[in-house]
This record gives C-alpha cells, sequence and structure tokens, in this order.
C-alpha cells in the first residue's frame, strides 16, 4: 500500500528515545513499552500529591498550540479525580506555566492514551505560557495514597501537531490504511486516530491530498463510523478537508447504486454538547472528484461543499444538527436536512431532499430547490426568496407543512413582479393578513403569482405590498400524421411575435395515453394573432396564428410527408 501520512502542523519535541532531557521520579529509558520508535520514558510516582515529570529544552511554538504525547499508567485506584486535577498537561514559556486537566481516576480508559491539549488556551491554574518560548512540557500526576515504589508511569512522543495529512499512489487508501499508519511505531506515532470497537475516533485534523504540491490522493471509504473527540483542543481544529495543487485528489464517502447512495459513512462528534465541532471542506477547485453517498454528519460546525462538476455530487446523505451549510452550486439529491440553521443556499442545485424542524431561515440565491419538503420550520419564516429570478423552475413540486406558526415563503424586495408556482403545496398555514399566512408578500410593491399545479396558498402583504394570482389557462396542440396517428418528438412552439421566452417551447409526447401532445399552462395577458408552429425532419412545417384569450385553447395539427426530406 503506497500510502504517507505526516503530522499536519507538526513538531517533535522530544521522542523518548533518550532520558537525558527528562526530570522525574526514578527517570528510566523502556524498551518493553513504546508507541513511536523503539523506547519510552518511565517513571515512578508513589509521593502523596504532585508528581511531576517533564521534559526541558528551547522550542519556538508559534502557530503549533496543540500539544500531544502519550501516555500509560497502572496507578489507577491512587489517582485523584478529573474535578480534582488527577492528570495534567503543563507547559512552560517565558516564565509562565500552564496546567490543564486530563483525565482522573475514572475517565482513564488504560494502556496508551495520546493526550492534547490546545496550550494557547486558558490553563485551569497557572498562568498562560508564551508559545514563543517554550522551556518545559510535562505531565503532572496527582496522587491520593501511596502506590507501590514500582516503575508505574510512562510517556512517549511528545511533539506539537494539529492532525494527519493523506497522499498516497495507488490503489484507494481507506481510514484502516490510515489509522495503520498513524499506529505504527515505525512510520506514526502521533496518535491523530484510534480505533475501537471498530469506530475510528479521531482527535485532530485529517487532511486528505496535497495543498501546495503534486502528491496524489485517491481515498475511499464505506460503512464506517468516524467520531471527533470531546477533547481539550481549539473549536476549529476537527475536520476533513479535500485539497489539491498540481496532483490529483479524489474522496468519496459511501457508494452508489443507480441514482441511490448507499453503504454511506456516519461522522459525528462524541457528544452533541461538546465545544470543538467538525468540519467537511472541500472547497478547493482543483479537486477532481468529491462523492458523498448515503452517509450522516452529526452536529457539524460547518460543512463546505465545491462548486458542480462531473465527479462531484450528494447523494442520499443526513445532515442533522449542522451548524452552517456552504453548498455553492454542487447538486444534492434525495438528503435530509435535520433540525438545521440559517442556511444561504445560493446557486446550488438541491432535489428530492427532506427540510424538517429547522430553526433558521433558507435563503435562496436563485440556485434550485426542487421537489423538496420543508416541515415543521420553528421560526417566523422558512424560506426568503429576495432575488430578482422569477421562482418558476427554481421550487417547482417543493411542499411546505407549517409548524404551527410562521410563514412559509417571504418575498423580499428583488423578488420579481411576476413568479410562478408550479406543482408546489402548502399544508397547515393560517389565513390570510395573518403572521401564519403561506405567502408574506414583504417586497413593498405588487407582486402576481402564476399557479400551475399549485392551489391558492394564502397570503400576508406587507406595507406597500399587494399579491394577485392570475388565472390560466391551458394550450393545447395534438400532432398526427395524414392517417391520424399521433406524432410523438414533434417540436411544437407557441411566440407572441417572436418574444422570448416563448409561450410554450417543447415536443410532443405521450399525455394521458394520447400521442403526439404538447401543452402549457398559460396565465399571461391576452395574445392577438400568436403564432403555433410544429415541425419534424420528414414533414413539411406547419403554422397557424390563432388568438389567446381567457380560454383553453386546443389546435389540432396535421403534418404532411415532405418528398423532399427524406
Amino acid at each position: 500500500m503506497a500510502i504517507t501520512v505526516a503530522g499536519k502542523n507538526y513538531q517533535s519535541i522530544d521522542t523518548c528515545e533518550s532520558i537525558t532531557p527528562w526530570t522525574g521520579n526514578k527517570v528510566a529509558l523502556v524498551g518493553d513499552y513504546f508507541k513511536q520508535g523503539s523506547n519510552s520514558v518511565g517513571f515512578t510516582f508513589t509521593t502523596a500529591g504532585n508528581n511531576d515529570a517533564y521534559v526541558t529544552g528551547s522550542w519556538n511554538l508559534t502557530g503549533k498550540p496543540h500539544i500531544r504525547m502519550w501516555f500509560m499508567t497502572v496507578v489507577l485506584k491512587e489517582m485523584e479525580t478529573y474535578d480534582n486535577g488527577g492528570l495534567q498537561v503543563f507547559v512552560t514559556g517565558g516564565g509562565y506555566t500552564g496546567y490543564w486537566k486530563m483525565l482522573g481516576k475514572a475517565t482513564y480508559p488504560g494502556g496508551w492514551y495520546n493526550l492534547v491539549v490546545d496550550a494557547s488556551s486558558q490553563p485551569d491554574t497557572g498562568d498562560a505560557p508564551t508559545l514563543g518560548s517554550v522551556t518545559a512540557v510535562g505531565i503532572r500526576m496527582v496522587i491520593v495514597g501511596t502506590p507501590k515504589n514500582a516503575q508505574n508511569t510512562w510517556v512517549d512522543s511528545v511533539m506539537a501537531c494539529d492532525g494527519l495529512i493523506c497522499t498516497n499512489t495507488a490503489p484507494q487508501i481507506t481510514l484502516e490504511d490510515i489509522y495503520g499508519y498513524d499506529n505504527d511505531p515505525a512510520t506514526g506515532g502521533w496518535g491523530v486516530i484510534r480505533k475501537i470497537g471498530g469506530v475510528y475516533y479521531l482527535a485532530g485534523n485529517l487532511t486528505l491530498g496535497d495543498a501546495t504540491g503534486a502528491l496524489l490522493c485517491d481515498f475511499k471509504d464505506t460503512s464506517q463510523v468516524v467520531v471527533f473527540e470531546n477533547r481539550r483542543v481549539a473549536s476549529t481544529l476537527y475536520g476533513i478537508e479535500a485539497v489539491n495543487a498540481s496532483g490529483t485528489c479524489k474522496v468519496q464517502l459511501g457508494d452508489k447504486s443507480g441514482t441511490a447512495g448507499i453503504s454511506g459513512c456516519a461522522v459525528r462528534t462524541q457528544i452533541s454538547t461538546q465545544t470543538p465541532k467538525f468540519n467537511i471542506t472541500c472547497t478547493d477547485t482543483d479537486v477532481s472528484d468529491f462523492k458523498l453517498y448515503g452517509s450522516t454528519f452529526f452536529d457539524a460546525g460547518t460543512i463546505s461543499l465545491p462548486l458542480t462538476g462531473t465527479n462531484r455530487e450528494v447523494i442520499g446523505c443526513n445532515f442533522e444538527k449542522v451548524a452552517s451549510l456552504l453548498p455553492q452550486t454542487i447538486v444534492i439529491d434525495s438528503s435530509n436536512f435535520i433540525s438545521y440553521g440559517a442556511r444561504s443556499l445560493g446557486t446550488s442545485s438541491i432535489t428530492n431532499s427532506n427540510w424538517i424542524a429547522g430553526t433558521g431561515l433558507i435563503t435562496m440565491g436563485g440556485g434550485v430547490f426542487t421537489d423538496c419538503n420543508v416541515t415543521a420550520c420553528t421560526v417566523g419564516v422558512a424560506m426568503l426568496w429576495d432575488i430578482a429570478v422569477d421562482t418558476d423552475g427554481k421550487l417547482d413540486g417543493t411542499i411546505f407543512t407549517s409548524g404551527g406558526t410562521g410563514h412559509a415563503i417571504e418575498l423580499g424586495t428583488d423578488c420579481p413582479t411576476s413568479i410562478g408556482f408550479k406543482d408546489m403545496a402548502f399544508s397547515g398555514y393560517g389565513a390570510n393578513e395573518t403572521t401564519n399566512a403561506a405567502i408574506y408578500n414583504n417586497s413593498g410593491k405588487a407582486i402576481e403569482i402564476s399557479l400551475n399545479g399549485t392551489t391558492q396558498p394564502t397570503v400576508k402583504n406587507g406595507s406597500g405590498a399587494s399579491t394577485t394570482f392570475p388565472s390560466s389557462i391551458t394550450l393545447k396542440m395534438i400532432v398526427t400524421n395524414e392517417a391520424g396517428t399521433g406524432i410523438n418528438g414533434v417540436y411544437a412552439y407557441i411566440d407572441d411575435n417572436d418574444q422570448t421566452p416563448y409561450i410554450m417551447n417543447t415536443t410532443t409526447a405521450n399525455v394521458d395515453g394520447v400521442d403526439g401532445v404538447a401543452k402549457v399552462t398559460y396565465t399571461g395577458s391576452p395574445v392577438s394573432q400568436a403564432r403555433w408552429r410544429a415541425r419534424l425532419y420528414g414533414y413539411k412545417n406547419f403554422k397557424q396564428l390563432v388568438d389567446i384569450e381567457s380560454v383553453d385553447v386546443t389546435l389540432p395539427v396535421t403534418l404532411v410527408v415532405d418528398p423532399q426530406q427524406t
């Protein structure tokens, strides 16, 4: 497996291959237990109260605040509780020493455990160290009672490190490959990723790809669970990001079967109340493939998705309690957005998706939001349409269901004066001119809403606004050959003296069991002498002037074979 993993923002403090720089009770070099290289440093903690072990030197850790080290002890009964400072990490810099609580007798899981702390955060006791001039890094164990007078505590591989950077050549790599590299004493030792019961636990950032060079990354995994741990790290540290410069980067979670996302991964925080959330980031335009299939993202900070592209898509995913979603123009299909906050969707394309129990406003930017369900929004307005783009073709087939209060759609000042609702539905909203009406026209102007396959919704008009729903008629062509057989695939047009957009611009098809039908719902003004045209190679072109008034029009058209087109 041609995989390469490097520490992100990495700087070694001590590899624990020598006891020379260490201070502590009965310091010893230990070759039997280690997590990196071939040795660790052992100590004998027996004193009631504070027991310190630390390495001294001189390090500039400016911009590298995350201090890590491997730790193991058999002092279990005598270690104090977490609240009473059982195990702490301390850092001395610029004459100041800060202490941060890490573990207690009830929270230490046993065995080798990778400690990590954001040393730029406020310490629990002591003073914040100057990271540009660090002179000591170590641990303090507070003991109650008297442990056995034997070697009982070990430390290995002290470092500054934010996470892992992963690249590879063929074949594809998985989380298991990254985990194996990180936990191999000969290659890794960072301790960013651990595995318990088949679940991958991350205590750092995971970068897939080379942001500055030509190294490659081809990552794919399915049916895995990834948990970002509740650790004392910076709130912005955690995340999975895809990057690329001049190489190639491909990232995929889950798989695709037909048009469905399957075998997805679950990515979440350890507990929903923890401060460090995680981000999913793929905004690098040089990332060729980014695919999320059937995956669940719970309690994320920001999910930033790429521009639309041939190998970039999101299908069948769940986004629950995601603080911020930045979709750009990527296509998102058949996904669920649960307990979502405010969303600015820009020009993204979101289809066949459910938006449930929203706690924030969906702001549209002219993109596609079709065949979706917006249910039980808990804020005053579910969606804002405040852009100079017609809703027709953008919100088609979307269903809004009230959460008990508030509006479905607010029309802002930039909304066009004429828009269309096609195959939409509004359920559970209040009466006209109430704060629970389906539509809130807050544009300050008159807006005409054309309805196509949509029952007229209730409306509240804001200051200076008015809303009307013009009646609609159906315009239809039925195209046959000389034998009276319907012809499908005929180009059918209706226009008002070549003005665009055309009143109808489509091809004939089987409609309700009848071949050769082209139709459109029209809500515009009457047109005198509209041009009705039909053409298909092999037949003579058809054109007829027909008035459009206030009643349905059905025009039978017979195409005659053209002997010059065979």
